[in-house]
């Protein structure tokens, strides 16, 4: 695999499973609003579906990815990812297992997502092992990314009110980091739901009188806490509109500092792009916090966020300022 390739999956470890793309994909909405309709319907999907079938059986699948991008690079985010979900699935259905290799980080990941979802609703639980072996033959170390997408799948197959069910399937692609791989595409899965087929599944509503659910339930086994915690100031934010001072006081709240901990992370690594990566803007938010440590926390998961993306790379150790160590914040 070229090394780019493998490069990209570097920043997909932060950016994807992160949880970054789908508060950009919010602050679109209202700028694309015909887009936005467009990119919720079934029908629309299904004459895409058939369009882009056809034209990778006449031109080829790496031919026919490239035109793709091209003619939805102007294109709405929401309406963009959702397409590229729509080729990933055309991928494993028409070429297998080996169709991953087109796939790239364009559009957030969407062909990587669409593909997972596909092979494993068409396969079922037995191509688990399968694909955490593709993930280990051709993506190096980089296993917690390729994973994360598998993580989607799992929950679609699952069924998304079978959360625990897929978080102990995630455990047959022998996850190695317990805050993202597989786990993480099963809670991205389970907030915002990727089956662009479906009318039924839409971004869970946010409820104020159960911020924490489902971290705080039966439903996510102790291992997978940290992961769940992790994802939640992205839905917060999202689907509440909740303020960033009020995340630093939910995340203070939680009743374990590891899980805290993880909480402030994820309100670092929502608030990077939602200032367009201004680092001034970005270290204010952070400085919201309710304390020095968990200042310190949302300014690390800033700091990766910066460093997800290749021209922000740059500015990374910026956003953790002087009084902290290298390119991160965690002292």
């Amino acid at each position: 695999m070229p090394h780019n390739r493998r490069e990209s999956f570097i920043y997909m470890f932060f950016l994807c499973i992160l949880f970054v793309v789908w508060y950009v994909f919010l602050n679109q909405q209202s700028a694309h609003p015909e887009e936005t309709k467009i990119a919720n319907s079934t029908n629309y999907f299904t004459i895409l579906y058939d369009e882009w079938s056809e034209r990778i059986d006449k031109k080829g699948k790496e031919e026919s990815y490239e035109e793709f991008k091209k003619e939805y690079n102007d294109k709405s985010y929401e309406l963009q990812h959702n397409a590229a979900h729509i080729i990933g699935e055309l991928l494993y259905e028409k070429e297998g297992l080996s169709g991953l290799a087109v796939c790239d980080e364009t559009f957030a990941f969407g062909c990587y997502h669409g593909f997972f979802l596909s092979s494993l609703s068409q396969e079922g639980i037995s191509i688990i092992t399968e694909l955490n072996n593709v993930c280990a033959d051709n993506f190096d170390g980089f296993l917690n990314a390729c994973q994360h997408g598998i993580g989607h799948g799992v929950l679609e197959f699952a069924g998304h009110k079978n959360l625990k069910k897929a978080l102990e399937m995630c455990e047959m692609t022998l996850q190695e980091e317990g805050n993202f791989g597989c786990s993480g595409g099963v809670f991205m899965e389970f907030n915002f739901p990727g089956n662009v087929f479906s009318e039924e599944l839409r971004a869970r509503e946010y409820e104020a009188h159960n911020p924490y659910y489902p971290c705080d339930s039966e439903n996510v086994p102790e291992k997978f806490k940290n992961s769940c915690y992790h994802s939640l100031p992205q839905w917060w934010k999202n689907m509440g509109q909740v303020p960033y001072t009020d995340m630093g006081n939910l995340c203070v709240n939680v009743y374990k500092e590891e899980y805290r901990n993880k909480c402030f992370l994820g309100v670092g690594n929502i608030a990077a792009p939602s200032t367009g990566y201004n680092i001034e803007d970005t270290i204010k938010i952070c400085l919201q916090m309710p304390s020095l440590q968990s200042i310190v926390m949302c300014r690390t998961g800033a700091s990766n966020s910066f460093a997800a993306e290749p021209n922000m790379r740059k500015y990374a150790k910026e956003v953790c300022g002087t009084d902290f160590k290298e390119d991160r914040c965690m002292i």
